[in-house]
This record gives C-alpha cells, structure tokens and sequence, in this order.
C-alpha cells in the first residue's frame, strides 16, 4: 500500500510541474459523469473487497478477481494504451 501512495504522490507531482491539473480534472469528470463511466467498476472492486475481508478462506478467490477485474479494465478501454503512448511521447 505504501508503493501506491508513493507512486500517486510522484504521479501528482508530475502533473503539477508539467501544468496539466486541469486536464486531470477533466479526465476525472468525464470518468465519473460519462455514459460509460466508472461507477460500476468501483462497485465491484467494493463487493469483491468486501467479500474478502470477511471470509479468510475466500481471500485467494478474491485476489484472483481483483486481478481479473484489472485486467478487464484495462483491455477494455481502448483507447488506454494509445493514449497512455501519446502522452509518454509528449
């Protein structure tokens, strides 16, 4: 968990230096208030979370969908790796 906080603090501070919080914001907005947007996502890491903080036994069950559910993420939005490419090569 520490490994996250230290990437989104230096992620944060990037964005800060290069001038870009107001395009952050507006990528943020679109995500939240979209058609498609994130909220479904967030519900079902929330139930999987749940389910394994309360069951020991499921806990393995549960860190394989987390994975799952990344990866779906991932390959399911498109357009992440030509933006994500476009803005490395900025």
């Amino acid at each position: 968990m520490p490994l996250f906080f230290i990437v989104l603090g230096i992620g944060l501070v990037v964005i800060a230096v290069r001038g870009k919080l107001p395009d952050l914001v507006e990528i943020l907005k679109d995500d939240f208030t979209s058609s498609n947007n994130f909220i479904a996502w967030l519900m079902a890491f929330a139930f999987i979370g749940f389910v394994g903080s309360f069951s020991k036994d499921l806990r393995p069950l549960t860190n394989a969908f987390s994975a799952l559910l990344i990866i779906a993420l991932l390959i399911g939005n498109k357009n992440f790796f030509s933006e994500f490419e476009r803005q490395a090569l900025k």
